[in-house]
């Protein structure tokens, strides 16, 4: 562990009763393994995760990114039947990003392209459902490196069937081909962009929506002068008018109570409690392209439940304090609860250095010293009556070098293991935690990666061995965690090794025992299709270990003993 020894500790400034907060614009990313953020190094550097920076606190943007999925219903892996889409769907959406494309133009799914428009206008159906009508916005997909038969696809087939379907339903486009074209030194694996190139992606969605949502928010307090802002605070009584501009177009609003305008200026007058909340405006200019934004009217005296704040240091147990001190590279989680509950209505956060957050709960891991100080959760419920409450962080002390979690998927598993039996011809994807950090890769047959999820395709004999994975975080800790894979062709098919192990009867009928299995030894059996069917530990003492084997199917497993080294024997079930 790197020692040295910091004291950051922030003077508290409570925040004015009055500061306010909008409900966040809910945007909601569909899309596939670059959106979920598969060659970033952290979900944090993901596109969507980097789009919400630059949108800033009126937006919240949700990752609904899976890996591998296809828009075709008939694809390899169709995004339609992943748990994603309801996520999805139930966070209900006013802006809808759908960034699929770049699996289905892949040769073994662009045979059924006829299929693609159609699945495409489905899954635009599928989210208006229910009286539901977001801003959508399609994206392009980015050019793909690695396979020319795939990018022809996208640029002459693909891209020219999203336009028209675009221009049929009034969507927006945001084109990930042309911001990625000539960006090719940021593809490390030649599919998947690295941070850089996934904040490419990111400022290319920003300029198109930063374009495309134009309603500029007005607000007037007691015929006071206009103030651009979506928040505001009135007393009781009281008139407060929403002055938005553009001036030309249409508008629909929506608030508490069943409220309901057309009106570009819309006042209330002689205010009650009931109509304090969020108030929401879309806009459609004189080319049908729409805007969206939200408001919050809170009423001043009115206070919602109060805040108990929830706190834990380095994945420890809850506490309710107000201060909290942890080390640099440690984290501190937020779960702050109402006396009534978690709540339905909006959260948002400020904290040092422009932190925003519109989620109740979250973490800060490996945290640095330039985020210590004063973290401040209003709540404000249906009705705009609001509560805060504000927790000082104390980043100080030696340094904390997070511990290194191994983490492997096989046949769209994930298991906590650092050796596998692969089949020939399958793959292994390396996901260990944690996701911050630059990661990089070596292992047999020339194998390298910068990407924190690096994958092995196409498994063979000569791909067999170990593999390193190598971790630097932003406090300059460095780890390292080693993965063994094997194949049939490695396993060893003996009942003697050099270490002295002896395994018997082999084939086996109700038991297998292993003989001087040295104490904390690792055990998978792993069946002939590479699935891991039992996980077991030694004793804390070098013993024998016996295996049922009487309740398996018969066929050939393989046993992995990892102590210091991996040893895997081939067992013959009869």
């Amino acid at each position: 562990m790197k020692k040295f020894t910091l004291a950051f500790l922030f003077v508290s400034v409570i925040l004015s009763v009055r500061v306010l907060a909008q409900p966040p614009i809910r945007v909601v990313c569909v899309g596939n393994s670059i959106t979920e953020g598969v060659g970033a190094s952290s979900a944090e550097k993901a596109w969507p995760a980097q789009l919400a920076n630059l949108l800033g606190s009126r937006y919240t943007v949700l990752n609904c990114g899976v890996s591998g999925t296809t828009m075709l219903k008939n694809g390899s892996y169709p995004y339609w039947t992943t748990t994603k889409l309801s996520e999805a769907k139930n966070n209900n959406p006013q802006i809808l990003i759908i960034a699929l494309g770049t699996n289905d133009a892949g040769t073994s799914n662009w045979g059924l392209k006829a299929q693609f428009k159609t699945d495409y206008l489905a899954m635009i159906s599928e989210f208006r459902k229910l009286n539901r009508n977001p801003i959508i916005y399609l994206c392009l997909p980015a050019k793909v490196f690695s396979n020319a038969t795939q990018t022809a696809n996208i640029k002459y087939e693909m891209i020219p069937i999203l336009k028209e379907i675009s221009a049929e339903q009034n969507n927006y486009l945001i084109d990930f081909y042309s911001a990625m074209l000539l960006k090719g030194s940021l593809y490390p694996d030649g599919l998947h962009p690295n941070d850089e190139g996934a904040a490419t992606m990111a400022r290319a969605a920003y300029k198109v929506i930063a374009k495309t949502q134009v309603i500029v928010p007005y607000v007037s307090v007691n015929q006071q002068d206009s103030v651009e802002t979506t928040s505001a605070t009135v007393a009781a009584g009281g008139t407060l008018t929403f002055k938005p501009q553009p001036k030309d177009g249409t508008w629909a609003w929506k608030g508490p109570n069943g409220f309901t305008s057309t009106n570009r200026v819309v006042t209330l007058t002689d205010i009650q409690l009931n109509q304090g909340g969020a108030y929401t405006a879309i806009y459609t200019d004189t080319l049908g392209q729409r805007s969206v934004m939200n408001f919050m009217v809170s009423i001043e005296g009115c206070s919602a439940a109060s805040i108990t704040p929830y706190v834990a240091v380095n994945n420890g147990g809850w506490s309710t304090s107000t201060s909290v001190t942890t080390n640099p590279g440690g984290s501190v989680s937020f779960g702050p609860q109402l006396a009534t509950g978690t709540g339905s209505g909006t959260w948002c956060w400020s904290g040092p250095n422009g932190f925003f957050s519109n989620s109740r709960a979250f973490t800060l891991n490996t945290i640095l010293p330039t985020q210590a100080g004063d973290y401040t959760a209003t709540y404000y419920n249906s009705t705009g009556c609001k509560s805060s409450v504000t927790i000082k962080v104390a980043v100080e002390g030696e340094v904390v070098c997070p511990t290194l979690v191994p983490y492997m998927n096989i046949n769209a598993t994930w298991s906590k293991i650092t050796s596998a039996v692969v089949s020939e011809g399958g793959s292994v994807t390396f996901g260990p935690q944690p996701t911050n950090g630059n990661w990089s890769w070596s292992g047999p047959n020339g194998f390298s990666s910068n990407n924190r999820e690096a994958t092995v395709s196409n498994f063979s004999a000569a791909k067999a061995g170990k593999y390193i994975g190598v971790c630097t975080n932003e406090l300059g800790c460095k780890d390292s965690l080693v993965f063994n894979l094997n194949t049939v062709n490695t396993a060893l098919d003996l009942p003697v090794d050099d270490s002295g192990m002896i395994s018997y009867p082999n084939p086996a009928t109700d038991k297998v025992t292993f003989k001087n299995v040295p104490a904390h030894t690792a055990i998978t059996v792993w069946d002939a299709s590479g699935r891991a069917v039992l996980r077991m530990h030694s004793s804390d003492v070098t013993e024998d270990v016996d295996i049922q084997v009487s309740n398996w199917e018969s066929g050939v497993y393989y046993i992995s003993l990892l102590n210091d080294n991996t040893k895997t024997y081939k067992v013959i079930k009869k």
